[in-house]
């Protein structure tokens, strides 16, 4: 992990986390006033504000917790306390890495703020909606959301509320502008290495006045901290000084000015101790760690990351503990100290893995919560019926001799159309268990191939570090190097593998965001084609789009680029060297479009055909540079195609080369229109 990426890792989360104070010590006695409340309208306002310290805390059971407010809010049958549950699922499920339950428990909250008037809760509401599409980075609907919150707030002349979008609209334009700065930078080959003494004010300075966009972002980013520091002022909240000075540190980091960002930081850490900020103290204190790693005095840099590892060990929250980690990782990989540093960057993948272990048992809570909750509506109905058929029962017998023949044949009736749907739902359980049957066939040939793959990338890298170890003195520098390209390309294809196993597992649980969106097709395939530019120019082969200009469809991006990735490295690799590959469109209906992707490689046999997306065989060949791949990535190429109700094949000629087509339909709606963005 290089410097200016570690920082960005740093300034994001530090942009993205909540600028409400924790306070630790009334969570118990919030838990024990709502158990002891007998007024439920009383104890839902006490879950509302317990859920405002979880979302600090990021505390698992924040997500059952919530639950069971909205369950409490539904029964009550008030409008407003559901609109205000539902606001709260939104938040939550947004932290949780659920963007589409996010947006739908957010919009459902905005549709009942505006039937009920109260423009100030719609005004967050939307705020929350913003900071959704920060999360997924659809920065522009970030920031067309967080303005119609800010032209709301005004109206009402509400400091507090315009202070804290102001914050927001600073932090989402802070990764605008963070992302096109990289970019020119990049383009413009200004950053030629990673030193951060690359990175001065005057070569910032010099580059915007160059470049009309990357102006723009940084005169939007520098007004909007402006009015974030002047609301916080006037409504009287340090916090959200505390919070923009991160943002605005940020940037000077970014642009090189890294002593005013340290004084900047200094500022924020007095008033944070004056005020008693306890849960700010970790990422200031990191923040100057990174920018003191950055001027070179790591002697300081330890000291600040060690005051953040022992505040964020004794308030126990697990991404504290993740990010002071990973700052001892970044300064004693630059002091040198690989072994410790390789310490540290094992503790941060283990907060990572715990971190993630807690959302899944939170979720499992939220599961067995719902069931629970199905199982005594269950039962109560029951209940229910018991009582009827009693007292239908007593009718009965009254009038037993005048209806005794109707009541037997109308049972009999009711006792044939049970047994007609026991028969059909045997039958369905029958086809099931024969469906579950062939899937676990498919799954354990599929696994065999995995373990199989496995093997030579991890068998490979066994070998060649015993090698080294046993006799790396007898190794001249020529062979070593051989060596260590042999570990790298071993652990690259463990890696790649590891990366398709992964988004495979995802979307076999449903666990892949599907999320459509009105795409720039052009843009999307001249973006993918950049990413895979190198390894295409390694073999001399060149990369053609034949979409149109401007065409576009409504797709998700995410997923068709993962799609097209795929197929250009799979071209690349099966193509010889002074080849071509080109995308383009194949046809156009009114129902649908496909699109081709096609090679001068060396060609599929036909009988290898109808096997490419199949998970219980394998298709593996070594490229013309006999370069390996991982055997799943096709396989997710279907899966996602799958997910847009289309289609994917592929027709070859041995020597000639290899079109893929994919068929995409038009009917698919956006997850999000112009009408439910701006309201």
């Amino acid at each position: 992990m290089n410097r200016q990426r570690y920082f960005l890792f740093i300034s994001i989360f530090i942009i993205a986390f909540s600028h409400s104070i924790l306070c630790n010590g009334k969570i118990e006695a919030l838990r024990s006033q709502i158990q002891n409340e007998k007024n439920p309208k009383v104890r839902l306002e006490k879950y509302f504000e317990l859920i405002d310290k979880l979302i600090d805390l990021g505390e698992p059971d924040i997500l059952l917790t919530t639950e069971i407010a909205y369950k409490l809010a539904d029964s009550l049958k008030s409008p407003h306390l559901l609109a205000k549950a539902l606001y709260y699922r939104g938040i939550v499920w947004r932290i949780w890495s659920d963007a589409n339950k996010s947006l739908e428990y957010s919009f459902a909250a905005l549709k009942i703020f505006e039937e009920l008037g109260d423009r100030r809760q719609y005004a967050e509401t939307i705020r929350t909606i913003a900071e959704t599409f920060r999360s997924l980075n659809f920065l522009d609907l970030a920031t067309q959301n967080a303005i119609k919150a800010e032209d709301i707030f005004l109206k009402l002349n509400d400091t507090a509320g315009l202070a804290q979008t102001y914050n927001r609209l600073a932090a989402i334009m802070f990764e605008k502008f963070h992302h096109i700065y990289e970019g020119t930078a990049l383009k413009l080959q200004i950053f030629r290495t990673y030193d951060p003494a690359n990175r001065t004010p005057e070569i910032f300075f010099n580059t915007i006045s160059k470049d009309k966009q990357i102006k723009m972002a940084y005169d939007s980013l520098v007004k909007y901290i402006d009015l974030a520091y002047h609301y916080a002022k006037f409504s009287g909240s340090p916090a959200l000084f505390v919070n923009t000075s991160q943002i605005e540190s940020a940037l000077l980091i970014s642009i090189g000015n890294r002593k005013q960002a340290i004084e900047l930081l200094n500022k924020a850490l007095e008033v944070a101790k004056k005020e008693d900020f306890k849960m700010y103290l970790p990422l200031i204190y990191t923040s100057l760690a990174a920018a003191y790693a950055d001027e070179k005095d790591f002697a300081r840099a330890l000291e600040y990351s060690q005051i953040a590892t022992e505040i964020s060990e004794k308030a126990n929250i697990l991404i504290f503990k993740a990010i002071s980690a990973l700052s001892f990782f970044k300064i004693y990989s630059l002091i040198g100290d690989y072994k410790t540093a390789n310490e540290y960057l094992n503790k941060y993948q283990d907060y990572r893995i715990q971190h993630t272990s807690n959302q899944v048992d939170a979720r499992i809570q939220v599961v067995e919560y719902q069931n629970n909750l199905t199982r005594k509506e269950q039962e109560l109905q029951s209940s229910k019926q018991i009582t009827t058929v009693i007292v239908v029962s007593f009718i009965l017998i009254l009038s037993i001799i005048v209806v005794s023949m109707v009541a037997l044949a109308r049972r009999n009736k009711e006792i044939s159309k049970l047994n007609n749907i026991l028969i059909e739902n045997n039958i369905i359980v029958q086809e099931q268990r024969d469906n579950l049957e062939i899937a676990n066939v498919e799954k354990d040939k599929f696994f065999s191939i995995v373990a199989h793959d496995l093997k030579n990338p991890v068998g490979s890298f066994r070998m060649t570090t015993s090698m080294l170890s046993e006799s790396f003195e007898q190794f001249s520098k020529e062979e070593a190097k051989e060596m260590i390209d042999m570990l790298k390309e071993s652990s690259d294809s463990l890696f790649s593998l590891l990366e398709n196993l992964l988004e495979w597992s995802r979307s076999q649980r449903g666990k892949i965001n599907f999320i459509p969106v009105e795409t720039n097709v052009k843009q999307l395939v001249e973006l993918t084609c950049f990413v895979v530019k190198h390894q295409a120019a390694f073999k001399n082969i060149s990369l053609n789009c034949e979409v149109p200009e401007n065409y576009k469809i409504v797709l998700d991006p995410n997923l068709i680029t993962t799609v097209v990735r795929n197929l250009l490295s799979n071209a690349i690799k099966f193509t010889p060297d002074g080849g071509s590959i080109t995308v383009g469109i194949k046809d156009e209906t009114d129902e649908h479009v496909t699109f081709f992707v096609s090679d001068t490689g060396v060609g599929i046999p036909q009988e290898n055909i109808e096997k490419l997306f199949r998970i219980d065989t394998q298709v593996s060949t070594l490229g013309t540079n006999q370069e390996k791949g991982t055997g799943l990535g096709l396989i997710l190429c279907k899966e996602f195609i799958n997910l847009h109700g289309g289609d994917i094949w592929a027709e070859s000629q041995i020597g000639e080369g290899t079109t893929f087509y994919i068929k995409i339909p038009k009917n698919i709606t956006p997850v999000v229109t112009s009408e439910d963005i701006i309201v």
